[in-house]
Protein backbone atom coordinates (compact mmCIF):
# COMPACT_ATOMS: atom_id res chain seq x y z
CA UNK A 1 0.00 0.00 0.00
CA UNK A 2 3.06 2.17 0.56
CA UNK A 3 4.74 1.74 -2.55
CA UNK A 4 0.84 2.41 -4.20
CA UNK A 5 0.47 5.82 -2.10
CA UNK A 6 3.80 6.90 -3.57
CA UNK A 7 1.95 7.10 -6.92
CA UNK A 8 -1.01 8.67 -5.93
CA UNK A 9 -3.30 5.72 -5.66
CA UNK A 10 -5.44 6.84 -2.35
CA UNK A 11 -5.04 4.71 0.51
CA UNK A 12 -6.16 4.75 4.35
CA UNK A 13 -3.21 5.96 5.60
CA UNK A 14 -1.59 9.38 6.18
CA UNK A 15 1.80 10.11 4.41
CA UNK A 16 4.26 11.04 7.15
CA UNK A 17 7.84 11.61 7.81
CA UNK A 18 10.79 10.92 9.97
CA UNK A 19 11.92 14.60 9.36
CA UNK A 20 10.58 17.94 10.29
CA UNK A 21 12.51 19.54 7.52
CA UNK A 22 10.72 17.32 4.48
CA UNK A 23 7.52 17.66 6.52
CA UNK A 24 8.48 21.86 6.44
CA UNK A 25 8.59 21.05 2.52
CA UNK A 26 5.46 19.16 1.97
CA UNK A 27 3.69 21.73 3.89
CA UNK A 28 4.95 25.02 2.06
CA UNK A 29 5.05 23.15 -1.55
CA UNK A 30 1.16 22.65 -1.57
CA UNK A 31 0.82 26.37 -0.28
CA UNK A 32 1.88 28.13 -3.65
CA UNK A 33 -1.54 27.41 -5.61
CA UNK A 34 -3.49 27.38 -2.69
CA UNK A 35 -3.26 31.03 -1.45
CA UNK A 36 -3.80 29.63 2.06
CA UNK A 37 -2.78 31.64 4.79
CA UNK A 38 -1.13 29.14 7.00
CA UNK A 39 0.14 25.79 6.47
CA UNK A 40 0.51 23.13 9.54
CA UNK A 41 3.13 20.51 10.35
CA UNK A 42 2.19 17.63 13.30
CA UNK A 43 4.42 15.98 15.51
CA UNK A 44 3.41 12.80 16.18
CA UNK A 45 4.64 11.43 20.11
CA UNK A 46 5.15 7.97 19.26
CA UNK A 47 6.94 6.85 23.06
CA UNK A 48 4.08 8.86 24.16
CA UNK A 49 1.54 7.29 21.79
CA UNK A 50 2.82 3.54 22.53
CA UNK A 51 2.67 4.10 26.15
CA UNK A 52 -1.12 5.29 26.03
CA UNK A 53 -1.90 2.37 23.54
CA UNK A 54 -0.86 0.05 26.03
CA UNK A 55 -3.23 1.43 29.07
CA UNK A 56 -6.75 -0.38 29.83
CA UNK A 57 -8.16 2.97 29.58
CA UNK A 58 -8.04 2.75 25.75
CA UNK A 59 -8.76 -0.27 24.89
CA UNK A 60 -11.87 0.73 23.47
CA UNK A 61 -10.63 3.79 21.47
CA UNK A 62 -9.69 3.66 18.08
CA UNK A 63 -6.03 4.47 18.09
CA UNK A 64 -3.33 5.35 15.60
CA UNK A 65 -1.15 2.61 14.16
CA UNK A 66 2.12 4.10 13.11
CA UNK A 67 3.74 2.14 10.08
CA UNK A 68 7.10 1.65 8.78
CA UNK A 69 6.67 -0.02 5.92
CA UNK A 70 9.09 -1.56 3.67
CA UNK A 71 11.14 0.32 1.34
CA UNK A 72 12.20 -2.23 -0.72
CA UNK A 73 11.22 -0.97 -4.45
CA UNK A 74 10.01 2.14 -3.10
CA UNK A 75 13.07 4.58 -3.46
CA UNK A 76 11.00 7.52 -2.59
CA UNK A 77 9.63 6.02 0.56
CA UNK A 78 13.78 5.78 1.83
CA UNK A 79 14.55 8.93 0.42
CA UNK A 80 11.37 11.12 2.70
CA UNK A 81 12.03 9.12 5.56
CA UNK A 82 8.74 7.78 5.16
CA UNK A 83 6.44 6.67 7.82
CA UNK A 84 2.44 5.68 7.75
CA UNK A 85 -0.33 6.58 9.74
CA UNK A 86 -3.54 4.47 9.98
CA UNK A 87 -6.13 7.77 11.13
CA UNK A 88 -7.25 10.12 9.55
CA UNK A 89 -6.34 14.38 10.43
CA UNK A 90 -10.12 14.79 11.94
CA UNK A 91 -10.14 11.41 13.74
CA UNK A 92 -6.17 12.52 15.63
CA UNK A 93 -7.49 15.66 16.67
CA UNK A 94 -10.34 13.79 18.35
CA UNK A 95 -8.29 11.25 19.73
CA UNK A 96 -6.33 13.89 21.62
CA UNK A 97 -9.45 15.64 22.86
CA UNK A 98 -10.67 12.02 24.13
CA UNK A 99 -7.94 11.00 25.65
CA UNK A 100 -7.33 14.56 27.60
CA UNK A 101 -11.26 13.98 28.44
CA UNK A 102 -10.26 10.44 29.67
CA UNK A 103 -7.40 10.11 31.21
CA UNK A 104 -7.18 13.59 32.87
CA UNK A 105 -4.21 14.12 30.61
CA UNK A 106 -1.98 16.63 31.70
CA UNK A 107 0.99 16.28 29.70
CA UNK A 108 1.72 17.31 25.68
CA UNK A 109 -0.89 15.41 23.47
CA UNK A 110 0.31 12.72 21.31
CA UNK A 111 -0.53 14.70 18.33
CA UNK A 112 0.62 18.62 17.77
CA UNK A 113 -0.40 20.60 15.71
CA UNK A 114 1.95 24.13 14.47
CA UNK A 115 0.57 26.26 12.18
CA UNK A 116 3.01 28.40 10.38
CA UNK A 117 2.23 32.02 8.55
CA UNK A 118 2.62 31.22 4.56
CA UNK A 119 4.11 34.72 4.67
CA UNK A 120 7.21 33.29 5.57
CA UNK A 121 6.81 30.47 2.73
CA UNK A 122 9.53 32.04 0.27
CA UNK A 123 11.83 32.23 3.05
CA UNK A 124 11.75 28.71 4.16
CA UNK A 125 11.58 27.38 1.13
CA UNK A 126 15.14 29.19 0.09
CA UNK A 127 16.48 27.69 3.55
CA UNK A 128 15.39 24.55 2.42
CA UNK A 129 16.67 24.26 -0.79
CA UNK A 130 19.95 25.22 0.46
CA UNK A 131 19.81 21.77 2.90
CA UNK A 132 19.60 20.15 0.21
CA UNK A 133 15.61 19.69 0.21
CA UNK A 134 13.57 19.88 -2.86
CA UNK A 135 11.77 18.46 -5.41
CA UNK A 136 14.04 17.16 -7.10
CA UNK A 137 15.90 15.35 -4.26
CA UNK A 138 12.40 14.20 -2.74
CA UNK A 139 11.40 12.77 -6.12
CA UNK A 140 14.47 11.98 -8.30
CA UNK A 141 12.97 11.93 -11.41
CA UNK A 142 12.11 13.89 -14.61
CA UNK A 143 8.86 15.18 -12.94
CA UNK A 144 10.75 16.37 -9.42
CA UNK A 145 13.28 17.96 -11.55
CA UNK A 146 10.51 20.10 -13.25
CA UNK A 147 9.05 21.22 -10.36
CA UNK A 148 12.14 21.72 -8.40
CA UNK A 149 12.29 24.57 -11.30
CA UNK A 150 9.09 25.76 -11.50
CA UNK A 151 9.69 26.15 -7.56
CA UNK A 152 12.90 28.15 -8.24
CA UNK A 153 12.33 30.47 -11.47
CA UNK A 154 8.56 31.54 -10.93
CA UNK A 155 7.30 30.45 -7.24
CA UNK A 156 10.04 31.40 -5.08
CA UNK A 157 11.55 33.90 -7.45
CA UNK A 158 11.54 37.76 -7.16
CA UNK A 159 9.15 39.22 -10.06
CA UNK A 160 11.60 40.70 -11.77
CA UNK A 161 13.45 37.20 -12.64
CA UNK A 162 10.71 35.61 -13.68
CA UNK A 163 9.33 38.62 -15.64
CA UNK A 164 13.14 38.34 -17.56
CA UNK A 165 12.33 34.57 -17.83
CA UNK A 166 9.33 35.28 -20.20
CA UNK A 167 11.15 37.55 -21.76
CA UNK A 168 13.82 34.67 -22.87
CA UNK A 169 11.62 32.13 -23.74
CA UNK A 170 9.53 34.41 -25.68
CA UNK A 171 12.23 35.44 -28.27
Amino acid sequence: MAFLQHHGFPTPMIDCTKSPYIASYFAFEGSYDNHCNSVAIYRIDKTLLKNISDTEVCKDVKMPVIIEASSKGNVKQIIQQGLYLTLSEKEILKLNEDLKRMVNYSVEPIIKKFTINNSDRKNAMRELEQMGINHLSLFPDIEGMCRMLKEKFFQSADPGLVEEMVNIFSK
